[in-house]
């Protein structure tokens, strides 16, 4: 399969060169506009009746998620991965453990993990708030974006996290950061 559109080679050498657009969408009709107003990447979650997307935008990095808590294990993880990228997927979103990225990683997927806010373990963190407010929040979230970029992920959205700390992490890690309502300093606006 050949695509026009930025490879994550392309997207990695951005940072620190341009800011990158990425959205998500829920519709083919959305991403193929996404897709002709100039999205570097869009993503959308991978379930059956969206597998058809990435291959109507073939000009842009496309981003399969994996939906959160449809794999049990590394290898149903990996199997919804490999199916994605099948499917014509650039990138894999995967919001799973640190270990589960590693197994991706390790078998050529290209992996965006996720810190701060993750919508289905805000239990964890104290609500649908911002995450890193204090020392030990901030030590805690830089340990994980560690943990994730020794894992092997190539990018990390940072979700609700204090603007000058995304900055400052974004600065600090190799990793593609993506902003999601952390502010401008990411190489990467959710918009």
């Amino acid at each position: 399969m050949s695509f026009a559109g930025l490879t994550v080679m392309d997207l990695r050498a951005l940072k620190g060169v341009r800011q990158i657009s990425f959205v998500q969408v829920a519709r083919e009709e959305e991403a193929i506009a996404a897709s002709e107003a100039g999205m570097d990447m869009i993503g959308t979650a991978f379930i059956p009746e969206r597998a058809h997307f990435a291959r109507a935008v073939p000009n842009t990095h496309f981003q399969y998620g994996l939906p959160w808590g449809a794999h049990a294990d590394a290898a149903e993880a990996l199997r919804g991965a490999m199916q994605a990228m099948g499917a014509g997927a650039q990138s894999i979103y995967c919001g799973m453990s640190p270990h589960i990225v590693e197994v991706l990683a390790r078998e050529g997927v290209p992996v965006i993990c996720h810190i701060g806010l993750v919508p289905p373990k805000a239990t964890w963190t104290g609500g649908y708030r911002a995450v890193g407010r204090t020392l030990n929040q901030a030590s805690g979230l830089w340990r994980e974006l560690k943990d994730f970029e020794n894992a092997g992920a190539y990018a990390v959205e940072m979700e609700v996290i204090p603007a000058n700390l995304a900055s400052e992490f974004t600065r600090r890690t190799s990793m593609l950061t993506i902003s999601l309502g952390s502010g401008s300093g990411c190489d990467a606006q959710y918009l």
